[in-house]
């Protein structure tokens, strides 16, 4: 049951609803229809979802954003965070 919550989309009351629906496997999730189009991406990008990124990797993302987000928004106050850019 564990294992099916580690899927982006998938929370621990889905996580043990499907491992009593008999579903073991993220393999096995890969056939249910009955998903939310969340947890069908989660299911798809799993492995993906589930890296880590180096920090020196996420620096130099951030920096990049951070140019191409002054050069279009002079002036505005934003913050990179680790799921997007919030505007202040």
């Amino acid at each position: 049951m564990q294992l099916l919550a580690t899927v982006w989309g998938v929370g621990p009351k889905l996580a043990q609803k499907l491992y009593q629906a008999g579903y073991r496997s993220i393999k096995d999730l890969e056939k249910e229809p009955s998903l939310s189009q969340m947890a069908q991406i989660g299911v798809r990008y799993h492995k993906d979802l589930l890296l880590r990124i180096p920090r020196d990797e996420v620096a130099l993302a951030e920096a990049y954003v951070q140019k191409i987000a002054a050069d279009l928004c002079e002036g505005v106050t934003y913050i990179v965070v680790s799921i997007g850019i919030c505007f202040v």
